[in-house]
């Protein structure tokens, strides 16, 4: 939650120093309201995996562009909620061209069902 130019002194540091106390072997990092202007600082800090999660700030296509690490991406439970399965396949179609190393979403009821089937045929079809 700390602007861009107070990141570099604010944030690097001590997530560094958590990394290193941890004997991390892999840095993968969950972090939310990050702006594309945070990015660059993935790679310094030897991020291995970048999870965005619901970041609003950063979009698939925005992560493809900047973002230097390997970063994951996920179809959220509203948009499950809120989309056809049509929709869906369109959605997980247009974050895959953006290369995550994985997108994953999950059923949160058993009526969602035919929406998560019609995300499993997409998935299995773009897999390599």
């Amino acid at each position: 939650m700390f602007a861009p130019a107070q990141f570099a002194e604010f944030v690097v540091p001590y997530w560094d120093m958590m990394y290193k106390g941890l004997e991390a072997t892999a840095r993968h990092l969950h972090s939310e309201l990050l702006h594309v202007e945070h990015l660059h600082h993935l790679a310094e800090l030897n991020i291995a995996t970048f999870d965005p999660s619901a970041d609003q700030y950063v979009t698939p296509e925005l992560l493809r562009e900047h973002c230097p690490v390997p970063f994951t991406s996920r179809i959220q439970s509203w948009h499950i909620r809120d989309h056809s399965p049509a929709e869906l396949q369109t959605m997980y179609r247009r974050i895959a061209a953006c290369g995550p190393v994985s997108i994953s979403f999950y059923m949160k009821d058993v009526a969602e069902e035919p929406k998560i089937r019609a995300l499993l045929e997409v998935a299995r079809e773009l897999a390599p």
